[in-house]
């Protein structure tokens, strides 16, 4: 699952490929989305590769990104995903 959505850094990098790393629930204080944006899904297929076969290196930029929300029990990656679509900033993404 991932998100396809053209986001031009400060620093001039062009993001376009987004996934969810991880969540995190500090119990009855706050959830963590833990999204991941890459260049593209091929930077993305890269690191997978990469982490298969460390001896053939690899060097994907990755841009990460900590959304703290208010905590919720129940929170799992489907519905992560669509808190991050309803942002402004994901408005219009494509599921990849």
């Amino acid at each position: 699952m991932a998100l396809i959505k053209q986001e031009t850094l400060p620093n001039g990098v062009p993001i376009t490929y987004w996934r969810i790393v991880s969540i995190t629930s500090i119990v009855n204080n706050q959830s963590i989305i833990e999204l991941a944006g890459y260049v593209n899904e091929k930077a993305r297929q890269d690191e997978q590769k990469s982490i298969a076969n460390p001896d053939d290196g690899c060097d994907v930029y990755v841009h990460t990104v900590y959304m703290p929300i208010e905590y919720d029990p129940a929170l799992s990656i489907d519905s992560a995903y669509k808190y991050v679509k309803g942002l402004d900033g994901f408005k219009g993404s494509k599921d990849a």
